[in-house]
Parts: structure tokens; sequence; C-alpha cells
């Protein structure tokens, strides 16, 4: 009887263990989320600043508000670019748990929207990772948690392209200036 009550204990030792090594710390990756969009609105000032300096664009922020499952109800900002003849296009954040991404802010224009993603710098198109849990054992496509592999991996801005195919181009200044064209009808 002290046998089964012994592998009882390792059991319940193991899967403790186990499930405390996949938690995810969502108040850490919230404050990461921050950061990672003030870096691309820092980025994206960088590119616009002749244009700026110039007096053809004017930059403003607003507060935004995001609701996410885990992360509740928070206060960030976007961003409305304006021309001289009030064309306006708004980059604003969708969110952090995006699906394939660490997070998102679309660049919308009264032609349409571009989506920039927060992915792995060496990504050139979206890879989802699956777990499957049957009883106590677990399957993933390459055995780790997708959330807490995000804080493993060096992490960029990139535009992805329209589905279905999308694909990622490089969050540069040309890029940036095509998209915003794109949207803005330009």
């Amino acid at each position: 009887m002290k046998k089964k009550e012994d592998e009882f204990l390792k059991f319940l030792t193991e899967n403790k263990k186990k499930a405390e090594d996949q938690k995810i710390n969502w108040e850490s990756n919230k404050q990461n989320w921050f950061e990672a969009i003030e870096q691309f609105f820092k980025k994206v000032e960088e590119f616009l600043q002749e244009y700026k300096e110039d007096d053809l664009i004017k930059i403003k922020y607003e507060p935004f508000y995001i609701s996410e499952e885990y992360l509740g109800n928070y206060r960030t900002e976007q961003m409305t670019i304006t021309t001289a003849d009030n064309m306006i296009a708004k980059l604003h954040p969708k969110g952090m748990n995006i699906i394939g991404a660490a997070g998102r802010i679309d660049l919308e224009g009264k032609n349409g929207i571009v989506r920039f993603v927060l992915v792995d710098k060496n990504s050139t198109m979206p890879t989802i990772k699956t777990q499957i849990i049957v009883g106590n054992k677990t399957t993933t496509n390459d055995n780790i948690n997708p959330m807490q592999d995000i804080a493993k991996k060096e992490l960029v801005w990139k535009i992805a392209t329209p589905p279905p195919n999308i694909q990622y181009k490089e969050f540069n200044k040309e890029n940036f200036i095509n998209s915003l064209m794109e949207v803005m009808n330009a």
C-alpha cells in the first residue's frame, strides 16, 4: 500500500511542477507588450521625422483601450497621422494575444488596413503550435508552450501581407511609407 501512495505523491508532485513550468506570467508579458508598442511608435516617428519637420504631416497620440482575455482591460495609445489636406491614418494596437504573433498593431486609413506583427526575428510567415491534452498526457508539435516560447525569442516588428498566404516583410522606412500610402490611397 505504501508503494501506491509514493507513486501517487510522485505523480502529484510532477504534475504540479509541470503546471508551474508552463504557467504564463501575464503581468510581465503585459509590460513587455507596452514596451513593444512604445518602441514601434518611436520607430514610426523616426521614419516620419523629416516630413514632420517640414510640416507636411502631424502626429498626435490619443488614449486607446483594449480588453483581452488574461490581461483584462487596459489603456494604451493610438497614433494619428494627418496630412495637410486632412488625410488621416491611425495606428492602434490590436492586442498581445494574437494567433501566430506576440502582438499586433494595425495601420488603418480610408483605403484599408495594414497589419504589423511582433514575431520572431527569423520568421518569414506565421507558424502555429498545437497542444493536445488527453488525460495526463500532453503532446505538442515541438513540445513547448507557445506563450513561454515568446520570451525565449528575439522579437521584432514585421509587416504581414494580407491572408490567405501571409508573408512577413521587413519593418523599415521604405516599407512603412509604402504601407502608409496604401491605406491613405495616395
